[in-house]
């Protein structure tokens, strides 16, 4: 009786170790499976493209200064039909041209003692601006405004702003690009751990920004020319 309790005993005991080693094992391989699966790397993507401005805005402004602001209207009226004519007989639309309001600034108002007596009484601002697609035209015609001053215009500002308006139309080609890139880094990555990559687990899309052509300047309106860039971050599953 004793040997056979004895024998059971051993028994259980060997079962209930084979039982706990079983156990072991497959919790063992959950564990290095999930680890497996969970496996990933993140890195980052990116895609550049150099565009040219699809739309500029020109902008003339000019001002007369005097003492009768009857005569100085009249002549701050001709100025702004001369600068309209000079933009007409360039090729600009005139649905294209915006005229700008009058501002008369009065020299004397503010003055303190005699700081201001040798100044014109008043001064005489306007404006005209053209906003065109033909972004070419305006590099062009811009140059020649010299002639303006030769009209007896005094230019007081000339600035063009140039901007990109078709971003969508290369978005879905520049995250391609940026995809590919983050996955050639992804590949070596795995190459140096003998690993292969396999399908992404999660990616974000940066934003896109416009900036100057060597990349420094983001917002850029001053060239006709830019660079649009993009970067991504994406997660790969390694294998």
């Amino acid at each position: 009786m004793q040997t056979n309790s004895a024998r059971g005993r051993v028994l259980a005991a060997l079962i209930l170790a084979l039982g706990i080693s079983s156990g072991g094992y497959f919790v063992g391989s959950g564990i290095k499976f999930f680890r497996n699966f969970d496996r990933s790397v993140e890195v980052k993507g990116l895609a550049e493209q150099s565009v040219k401005s699809d739309l500029a805005t020109w902008s003339i402004s000019f001002s007369v200064s005097g003492d009768n602001l009857k005569d100085l209207y009249q002549q701050i009226s001709q100025n702004q039909k001369i600068v309209s004519q000079f933009l007409v007989g360039n090729n600009f639309a005139e649905s294209s041209i915006q005229l700008g309001t009058i501002s008369v600034n009065d020299n004397w108002a503010n003055q303190y003692g005699n700081t201001n007596a040798k100044l014109p009484h008043y001064q005489i601002s306007n404006s005209v601006s053209v906003t065109t697609a033909n972004v070419d035209l305006v590099a062009k015609v811009s140059q020649n405004a010299g002639e303006l001053v030769n009209q007896g215009v005094i230019v007081g500002n000339n600035s063009i702003s140039y901007f990109y308006n078709n971003l969508n139309s290369i978005k879905g080609s520049m995250l391609d690009s940026a995809t590919q890139n983050a996955k050639l880094a992804a590949e070596t990555f795995a190459k140096n751990t003998q690993s292969q990559v396999g399908k992404i687990k999660s990616a974000s899309q940066g934003v896109f920004t416009i900036s100057s052509p060597d990349g420094s300047n983001i917002g850029d309106t001053s060239n006709i020319n830019k660079k649009v860039r993009v970067v991504t971050s994406i997660q790969f599953f390694i294998n």
